[in-house]
């Protein structure tokens, strides 16, 4: 048997391949496999429920528990002091291990049981031809790696057309932890400008804010071996202040230049 399975994210990408697929445009799924980090955006979550609706291909959802509570409480994923995302210092990021501890470990652990001890598998991975930079080999000879939309030759704008022609109406939100540092200026502020908006989007950036301002607090466990403290905007300044900041100035495009997902090569995050 054929297994091929989809590390689905639920953002614009992914959902193509998993539709690509239900329409036969590319071969059929085993299962597209949703790793939550219990951080995402609700409407990642209200996508992912229409996503079951649009598609016979079983929509599995795994994980390892809820990365905004683990870094709330300053422990990483083996449970010492410290926390999972790259936190910007004035050194630098600090060491990710979110996108392979709450992506990567639980989809394999998933697939290893599906398909048995000595099985192999094929898995999409939703990176597309404008972010060929963030394609890596897998580490494990059980799991191959491949890149459909790559060898389709879509961008994430040809994604979006394709949603518009055949589900006029849906656009798949970009999926992303919110807290996570990665994120460009342009995320940000469409994240607080939310806020303004209704009270989800409110709770939303202010349950944000509430990580960012933690890592700083003082005897926050997961900042006792750094000699910077952490913040998750790339400035290195408070997230409540830098970005209304930012949102009120004129000359926005100046800002829209930073995005870390060249950073995160495995695919899993932002798809």
């Amino acid at each position: 048997m054929n297994y091929r399975f989809l590390s689905l994210g639920a953002g614009v990408q992914s959902s193509t391949l998993l539709l690509l697929s239900e329409q036969g445009y590319l071969p059929p799924l085993t299962a597209a496999i949703f790793a939550d980090t219990g951080w995402e955006p609700a409407a990642v979550y209200r996508h992912l429920d229409r996503l079951a609706e649009l598609t016979e291909i079983p929509i599995v959802r795994v994980s390892t528990g809820n990365l905004r509570k683990a870094v709330m409480e300053g422990i990483n994923h083996s449970g010492n002091a410290f926390f999972d995302i790259p936190a910007f210092t004035k050194l630098g990021p600090t060491k990710r291990g979110c996108t392979t501890h709450y992506k990567v470990v639980p989809i394999r652990q998933w697939v290893r049981r599906r398909i048995g001890g000595k099985g192999r598998a094929e898995q999409w991975i939703g990176i597309s031809r404008d972010e060929i930079h963030r394609m890596k080999p897998n580490d494990v000879k059980w799991l191959k790696n491949r890149w459909p939309l790559v060898e389709l030759g879509m961008s994430r704008a040809d994604c979006l057309a394709w949603w518009e022609r055949h589900y006029p109406g849906i656009v798949p939100p970009k999926s992303a932890c919110l807290g996570c540092p990665f994120h460009s200026n342009r995320v940000w502020i469409d994240l607080y400008r939310r806020s303004l908006k209704t009270p989800a989007g409110w709770r939303e950036w202010a349950e944000t804010v509430a990580v960012d301002e933690r890592l700083r607090e003082p005897g926050y466990p997961g900042t006792a071996k750094l000699e910077y403290p952490p913040y998750l905007h790339r400035s290195c300044r408070p997230l409540g202040e830098v970005i209304p900041e930012l949102s009120a100035r004129e000359d926005l495009q100046a800002h829209f230049d930073f995005d870390g997902w060249g950073d995160e090569c495995s695919g899993h995050c932002g798809v």
